[in-house]
């Protein structure tokens, strides 16, 4: 991650932000997740679809944490990466750059198309609403990837 002058600041970022966690006693909380957005997204040339892929959920709700533990650079993009729809070279963090694309786009609450055409650097991406929205119940770990 890269701060905001192009310095190397958001791994201390993350690293403040976990320390907040810890000192909060966070640790092994439980709390909800609200997913009711799935993306998939396939990138695109004029041929047709390149290989490379991702399919991620947008977290909609998150239940259990206080406000103020948020990682504020990511609080706005959380989402869940399906590492096993990774494809062509596609890294997980693709997910979060496409997401922040998407929300551009269309702001949260208002919803999504059932697909975006030429999102970021040539994704198109199918917009898969579940209704009702899962919930997921999780476990507050700290230092893990």
């Amino acid at each position: 991650e890269k701060g905001a002058d192009g310095g190397d600041n958001g791994k201390q970022a993350r690293a403040d932000a976990m320390g907040k966690l810890a000192a909060a006693g966070a640790e092994g909380q439980a709390v909800c997740v609200r997913l009711e957005w799935l993306h998939i997204a396939n990138k695109v040339s004029a041929n047709g679809v390149s290989g490379q892929a991702v399919a991620f959920w947008e977290v909609a709700g998150l239940k259990g944490l206080h406000p103020n533990l948020a990682y504020g650079p990511q609080a706005a993009i959380y989402h869940l990466t399906d590492v096993a729809s990774l494809r062509g070279g596609a890294r997980p963090r693709l997910a979060a750059e496409l997401l922040g694309l998407l929300r551009q786009r269309s702001p949260a609450g208002r919803g999504y198309p059932l697909f975006s055409r030429g999102v970021g650097v040539g994704f198109d991406v199918e917009h898969v609403r579940v209704d009702p929205p899962l919930t997921l119940a999780a476990t507050v770990r700290i230092g893990c990837s």
